[in-house]
């Protein structure tokens, strides 16, 4: 068997913090599942094991132990950001092309050119 790199000892504190997590709240199955990887892990699992029983690769456990490591446990536990797609309106434009829009079906219902929708 090879050396871990990454050695998670859980404090106690942090172990019943993670226990009470994982049966209390509302939180997301991802936050849940590394919870779970990080209580494996500190009860000296195997990487196969823990990745068989917690329906993750071996990859995963790794990556969660060495950020466990490297970051400690909030970090760990949660998401970072990500900074995503830049918006493509604007708030102005998007409420500029709102009032575009109910004017252009105004003049359609006032000219009579809307078919479906009828106003009795």
């Amino acid at each position: 068997m090879s050396k871990r790199i990454h050695t998670v000892t859980l404090p106690e504190e942090e172990r019943t913090f993670l226990h009470t997590y994982i049966m209390t709240g509302v939180r997301s199955a991802r936050s849940i599942k590394r919870a779970l990887i990080l209580l494996d892990s500190d009860r000296n699992r195997s990487d196969p094991w823990i990745a068989e029983h917690q329906k993750v690769s071996k990859a995963t456990v790794y990556n969660i132990r060495r950020r466990y490591c490297s970051e400690g446990l909030q970090a760990t536990l949660h998401d970072k950001p990500r900074s995503g797609a830049p918006k493509k309106l604007t708030v102005e434009r998007k409420h500029g092309s709102r009032r575009l829009s109910v004017q252009t079906l105004l003049r359609d219902v006032n000219a009579g050119l809307s078919g479906s929708l009828q106003i009795g």
